[in-house]
C-alpha cells in the first residue's frame, strides 16, 4: 500500500547522546533529501541501501547539526516502506529543529503506533507481533520480557493460526460433503466430532493459563490493610522506592487510597495503600475505611500489615477474618521493636522492618511463591494470552465451537457451519486477519509515536 510520508522522534525527548528521528513513507528518501546534505556530496538517493551517510541537516540555508543517516529501502524494512533514519544529537533543541526541518520538507507527524500499525497493513507483522512490540518496551520484569518475546517470536500466533486451520478444514470438509455427493462420502460426524473437540482443547489450554498472562503483563491488584499507625505506609514508600506517602505518628493520617506500580522481584504489583482500618467517628476517614474494606474484597493479593511490638487486639482479628481467605501476606512489622512475638494467626507471617526494609526479601520470596512459578512454567514451556482482548477472543471461538459440537450431535453437521466460521473469526481479533478498522485504531493509539 501507498500511504504519505510520516515523520517522528524515536527515542525519548530530552538530554541524551542521540536522538533518532524516523521517516518512513513512498517518498521518505526524498525527503530526507531535502534537509541533508552529505559529505561526499551524494543524495541519499543515490545511496545504496542500507546504508549509513555522515553529513549536516540543512534548514533555510543554515546547518542545525552534524548526523548520521541510515537508508532502508522496501520491502525489507520494519514498515515494508522506504524508511530513513537520522542519527543527530540527543539535546531537546536539536532534536526539534531536525524533525521540524523534515517536517516543513513534506513529511507529516506520524500518529501514534503509526510506524507498527503501518508494518501491520503491509503485512508485515500480525498482530500479534505489533502488540508485543509494546510489550516489550513496557516490560519491568523477566516475565513480562519473556511473554512479549515469545510473541515477538510468532509462538502466539502460531497456535492462533493452527486452531483457525483445524476449523476451517473441518467446516471445508462438511460443505465438500453436500456439494459433491457423488464424488465424497456423506460427513462422518464422528471424524468432524474429534476434529472440534481437538480445537475446543486447544482453546481451552491456552484459557486455562490466561490469567497467568494477564497477572505477568498487567501487575497483580494488591491492596495493602491494616489498623492504623502499623506501617502500611512505610510500606508502600519502601516498595516505591520513594516517598509516596504520608508517614506520621498520628492514627488516620492516610484517609483515601494512594496507588503506585511497583516491581517485587520478577512481579509487578498495582499496589494500593488504604485508611487504617478502625471505628471512627470522622466523616472522611470512615469513608476512607470503607474503601479500604471493599479494597480488599476485590483483590487478589492482600498484604496485611500488624504491629507486632503491641499486643493484638480484637480489631486485628476482625482484619484477619475478613482476608483470611484470600491470597494474603500477613506482615509483622516493627519486628526492631518487639523481641519474642507470637501472632494467633493460622497463617505463617513475616518479621519485617519498613523503615530498613530487613524482612523485604522475605516478603519477595513469599510473593513469587504464590504466584511466579505457575507463570514460569508457562513462559518457558507455552505461550501465554497476556491481555483480555486476546481471552475474550478465545473465550468467543470456545463458545461457537461447542455450539457448532452441540447442532452435530443433535441435529446435522451441515447446519454447523455458521458457527464453525463464527469461531475461526472470532480468533481473527488476535492475529489480525480481517479486522475491522475501529479495533486497529483502538490497539494502535495506546502506542508511542515513535513507535
Amino acid at each position: 500500500m501507498d500511504y504519505d510520508t510520516i515523520a517522528a522522534v524515536s527515542t525519548p525527548y530530552g538530554r541524551g547522546g542521540i536522538s533518532v528521528i524516523r521517516i518512513s513513507g513512498s517518498e521518505a528518501v526524498q525527503t530526507a533529501d531535502k534537509v541533508f546534505r552529505a559529505k561526499s556530496g551524494k543524495t541519499l538517493t543515490d545511496a545504496p541501501n542500507r546504508s549509513i551517510n555522515y553529513g549536516h541537516i540543512i534548514s533555510n540555508g543554515e546547518v542545525i547539526d552534524e548526523v548520521l543517516v541510515s537508508v532502508m529501502r522496501a520491502p525489507h524494512t520494519f514498515t515494508a516502506e522506504d524508511v530513513v533514519e537520522i542519527n543527530c544529537h540527543g539535546g531537546l533543541y536539536v532534536t526539534k529543529a531536525v524533525l521540524g526541518a523534515v517536517y516543513d520538507a513534506g513529511a507529516r507527524p506520524a500518529e501514534a503506533g503509526e510506524f507498527t500499525k503501518r508494518a501491520f497493513l503491509n503485512g508485515r507483522v500480525d498482530l500479534t507481533y505489533a502488540s508485543s512490540v509494546m510489550d516489550m518496551i513496557n516490560a519491568k520484569t523477566k516475565l513480562q520480557h519473556k511473554m512479549a518475546l515469545n510473541h515477538l517470536n510468532g509462538k502466539l500466533a502460531e497456535r492462533i493460526r493452527n486452531i483457525r486451520e483445524s476449523l476451517m478444514e473441518t467446516a471445508a470438509y462438511i460443505q465438500a460433503s453436500f456439494d459433491f455427493p457423488e464424488e465424497l462420502d456423506e460427513a462422518e460426524d464422528d471424524r468432524i466430532e474429534h476434529s472440534l473437540e481437538k480445537a475446543l482443547s486447544m482453546m481451552d489450554n491456552l484459557l486455562e493459563n490466561a490469567d497467568k498472562g494477564i497477572v505477568a503483563k498487567e501487575g497483580i491488584p494488591t491492596v495493602i490493610v491494616g489498623k492504623p499507625n502499623v506501617g502500611k505506609s512505610s510500606l508502600m514508600n519502601l516498595l516505591a522506592q520513594c516517598d509516596r506517602a504520608i508517614v506520621t505518628d498520628i492514627p488516620g493520617t492516610t484517609r483515601d487510597t494512594i496507588e503506585e506500580v511497583v516491581t517485587v522481584g520478577n512481579l509487578m504489583l498495582k499496589l494500593t495503600d488504604t485508611a487504617g482500618i478502625r471505628e471512627t467517628g470522622d466523616t472522611v476517614e470512615s469513608i476512607g475505611v470503607e474503601r479500604a474494606k471493599n479494597l480488599a474484597e476485590i483483590a487478589e493479593l492482600v498484604l496485611f500489615v500488624v504491629d507486632c511490638s503491641k499486643p493484638l487486639d480484637d480489631a486485628d482479628m476482625q482484619i484477619y477474618d475478613m482476608v483470611k481467605d484470600k491470597n494474603t501476606v500477613i506482615i509483622a512489622n516493627k519486628c526492631d521493636l518487639a523481641d519474642n512475638f507470637e501472632l494467633p494467626f493460622e497463617i505463617d507471617a513475616i518479621k519485617f522492618c519498613a523503615k530498613s526494609g530487613d524482612g523485604l526479601k522475605a516478603l519477595t520470596d513469599k510473593i513469587e511463591q504464590i504466584y511466579i512459578s505457575g507463570i514460569e512454567e508457562c513462559t518457558e514451556s507455552d505461550t501465554l494470552l497476556s491481555g483480555e482482548r486476546e481471552k475474550d477472543a478465545v473465550k468467543k471461538a470456545r463458545a461457537f465451537t461447542n455450539s457448532a459440537l452441540t447442532t452435530i450431535k443433535v441435529l446435522s453437521s451441515d447446519m454447523a457451519i455458521d458457527d464453525i466460521h463464527s469461531a475461526a473469526n472470532a480468533l481473527n481479533l488476535i492475529d489480525g486477519t480481517e479486522i475491522s478498522d475501529d479495533i486497529i485504531n483502538t490497539i494502535f493509539e495506546t502506542y508511542c509515536v515513535g513507535k
